[in-house]
């Protein structure tokens, strides 16, 4: 049976040996992505021995050190008489002493086929990332959905923010088995009227004997058919019906909130920046007599007619939403924010070259003030060059630019995490799964090899997501999926699209272009080769995204050599298409 199960995380210390006098202890430090482990054992013995365990690294030092995680929260030691006749172990729970008051939990519901977790924490820093893992299965969404996995399934959330200061875990076991000899399909209407909204279950296949549970935002309710204070901000809405026949013949299922009322607000607004602040004057037309107003602005939220919030050039989009506050209508914009009082067009972007020691930076930012200065920063590692080249650091490097006039009234700055441990950088593979189920379709990303800072790009039948593990509503007919993964600066990416067949309920891989591309890097001719069908059009563009030669195969090519002896020094990319499939592969190369 499913329940909406609140889950509480409690860390155990214990011994393992009761018939000595070996008291184990120890201490650590976190730095630098280092865990550095301090034994304080009282009463060793003559000659001991020692065994760490923190997350599958394992040490024999007295005073090991590790590559730290916030998602591993135990640590164990083991101190023995080497001769074989005392021993004794202690776990501790391991806490980061950054001085936040971040605390992680998480509550879940179980449906039919997938299971969906919701966030819960306390205490958590803007901009916060978070890193779930269920089994086999991974998010970066702040409230994901999984395909449910049999048994006891490990499952670990960890939230932090950019710097890695502020950061907490939990995990637990989670047992989500369910039955499937049920017919239940759950449904529901709904209704608005005099600032409420009305859920009315239409659900089939209902056991003789049932719970329920709603979840509307903040608002809950175990009523059949229950009654909220109606909130424009929200646009989801959960239900879920528990068998309580003891047959296990239950289900959940988050879906929109649709609007059920015709109306005529057309929002519209302006903005305009001084001092480091943004105001928003609401230019909508139409609005009901009593209407109410919901701004969102980089994590900042207002309920007046004209706000002001702290300005970032960070943050690019604006949202308003219109309603009446009888609750019968409502509309919402979001459009960039495009400002009229600063005279600074400074867009900051850049990308990178991986060599076998070095790592070469291009700046691609457009905008830059006459006399611009550079300010960028790699690991350890700085320069003012616009273009730079550093030595190569392990691991996710944080990496930043900034570009400034000489007054700093015109600045911008871009920062995100670069992997260069393996020459080349990209070994990224795109791939999902899917699932069908009451009306929906679920997509479970499967990709291997992603980076660090990964994107998402989902298209299914018109509708869009940038979730890692979208949910869509079902074309009965089938459609295409597409999905797009790539990092933040575009430098490793890959797209794959299948077929969504609801009648066999499968999902059919379009066969995908095989191209190989040489020399590389090259001077003055590249050369492509294609197996499994035929290229129909090459298009060639430079790192800045400019349009630099565009070539037309014949229909029995499956080689073409391509003169680049006029490029200029730099990074281009290759887009081969293939019409008849509507498929494309992308290759990247290096002129010299």
């Amino acid at each position: 049976m499913k329940h909406l199960v609140l889950i509480l995380f409690v860390a155990i210390q214990y011994g393992l040996s009761a018939q000595c006098t070996i008291d184990t202890d120890f201490d650590y430090a976190i730095s630098g992505g280092n865990i550095s482990f301090t034994n304080t054992t009282n009463n060793e013995p003559a000659n001991p021995g020692y065994y760490w365990e923190y997350g599958g690294q394992t040490s024999s030092s007295e005073n090991p050190t590790f590559f730290y995680s916030a998602g591993i929260p135990f640590a164990c030691l083991t101190v023995w008489d080497v001769m074989g006749t005392c021993s004794d172990t202690t776990c501790i729970s391991i806490v980061d002493s950054s001085g936040c008051n971040l605390d992680v939990n998480f509550n879940y519901w179980v449906g039919t086929t997938t299971i969906s977790f919701n966030d819960l924490s306390t205490g958590v820093p803007a901009g916060a990332n978070y890193d779930w893992s269920y089994g086999t299965q991974s998010s970066s969404a702040q409230n994901p959905t999984f395909n449910i996995e049999s048994g006891d399934v490990y499952t670990c959330l960890t939230v932090y923010d950019s710097t890695w200061t502020c950061h907490d875990s939990v995990c637990v076991m989670v047992n989500a088995d369910t039955s499937s000899s049920c017919n239940l399909v759950l449904d529901w209407t709904e209704s608005s009227s005099g600032g409420m909204i009305t859920f009315t279950n239409t659900s089939t296949g209902e056991p003789s004997s049932a719970s329920y549970a709603w979840l509307y935002g903040s608002q809950s309710s175990s009523l059949e058919n229950p009654t909220f204070t109606f909130d424009p901000a929200v646009t989801q809405v959960c239900f879920a019906i528990n068998d309580l026949t003891g047959n296990n013949c239950d289900d959940s299922i988050c879906g929109p909130v649709m609007a059920t009322d015709s109306c005529d607000i057309n929002v519209s607004w302006t903005a305009s920046e001084s001092g480091g602040i943004i105001t928003f004057t609401n230019t909508s037309t139409n609005e009901p007599a009593n209407p109410g107003y919901y701004w969102e602005y980089g994590g900042q939220t207002s309920t007046d007619e004209n706000p002001s919030f702290f300005y970032s050039l960070g943050f690019t989009t604006a949202c308003l939403t219109v309603w009446d506050i009888m609750g019968t209508c409502a509309d919402t914009v979001c459009a960039p924010v495009i400002l009229d009082s600063s005279g600074c067009n400074l867009d900051v972007n850049f990308n990178y070259w991986v060599g076998t020691t070095t790592i070469s930076f291009n700046d691609l930012s457009t905008g830059v003030p006459a006399g611009a200065n550079y300010d960028w920063s790699y690991g350890t590692q700085s320069s003012s060059a616009q273009n730079p080249t550093f030595n190569i650091e392990s691991g996710d490097v944080y990496t930043c630019l900034t570009v400034y006039d000489s007054t700093w009234t015109c600045h911008d700055s871009v920062c995100v995490f670069i992997n260069a441990d393996s020459i080349g950088g990209c070994n990224l593979s795109a791939d999902f799964t899917m699932t069908i189920d009451s009306g929906y379709v679920y997509f479970t990303n499967t990709s291997t090899g992603e980076p660090v800072d990964a994107n998402y790009d989902w298209w299914y039948n018109g509708q869009s997501s940038s979730a890692e593990n979208p949910m869509f509503m079902l074309n009965d007919s089938g459609a295409w999926a597409c999905l797009t993964v790539y990092d933040s600066l575009w430098n490793c990416y890959d797209s794959t699209c299948f077929f969504v067949d609801p009648a066999t309920a499968s999902n059919v891989e379009i066969e995908q272009l095989e191209v190989q591309l040489f020399p590389n890097p090259a001077t003055s001719e590249v050369n492509l080769t294609f197996t499994k069908t035929t290229a129909t059009e090459i298009v060639i563009y430079d790192a800045s995204g400019r349009l630099v030669k565009q070539l037309y195969p014949t229909d029995s090519a499956n080689k073409l050599s391509i003169d680049i002896a006029d490029f200029e020094k730099g990074i281009y990319i290759i887009n081969v298409i293939d019409s008849q499939t509507s498929t494309y592969i992308t290759k990247r190369f290096v002129k010299l």
